[in-house]
């Protein structure tokens, strides 16, 4: 359902129908990116749900989204935020957290030497990642989401340049800390 009048126009049924849709293409990129932001798996399953439940009730009262996943992104930005300033983000994923993450990403049947390797690689990766500002944090976790620059500026109120002044500065910041570390 991608009119706005349709939306509009739809019964609780349609909408809860479209909310499960949205729920099934876009909730684990949505939890990956604030368990990363979050640093907690509950609290990043919580906000989730909060997201999906926010875009529900502003469907039901309005009818207008005009892309879904930027709104729920952008929300899930502002939930981040909130936490953080009430001290709920922890602001680094815990080690058993960081490794369920990347699981989602690996490939299957790794030998032991590649698992010790990519072990490694993600925690050279995690600290490099670490040093970056949080600005430059929140642009690249919407990039590894999927987001344009369009979208990352949008959801974070910034200028598209901006966001692509950060993500340059973060890329060569990780490039940096990498060979500090020494490549594989």
């Amino acid at each position: 359902m991608s009119s706005r009048d349709d939306l509009r126009a739809a019964t609780p049924e349609i909408l809860q129908e479209r909310i499960a849709e949205l729920f099934e293409q876009l909730r684990t990129p949505l939890y990956r990116y604030l368990l990363v932001a979050l640093g907690n798996s509950e609290e990043a399953e919580e906000a989730a749900q909060e997201c999906f439940l926010r875009l529900f009730r502003h469907l039901r009262a309005s009818g207008e989204v005009s892309n879904e996943r930027l709104w729920l992104f952008h929300g899930a930005h502002n939930l981040v935020l909130d936490r953080k300033k009430s001290g709920r983000a922890q602001y680094e994923v815990l080690p058993e957290d960081w490794d369920a993450l990347t699981a989602t990403r690996a490939a299957p049947g790794p030998t032991p030497e590649q698992v010790l390797l990519e072990r490694d690689r993600r925690t050279r990766l995690r600290e490099a990642f670490l040093g970056l500002t949080d600005q430059q944090r929140e642009v690249m976790r919407l990039r590894e989401e999927g987001l344009g620059y369009k979208e990352i500026a949008e959801a974070l109120s910034l200028n598209v340049p901006a966001v692509a002044a950060h993500i340059r500065r973060a890329i060569a910041k990780i490039k940096a800390s990498l060979d500090e570390q020494g490549r594989p």
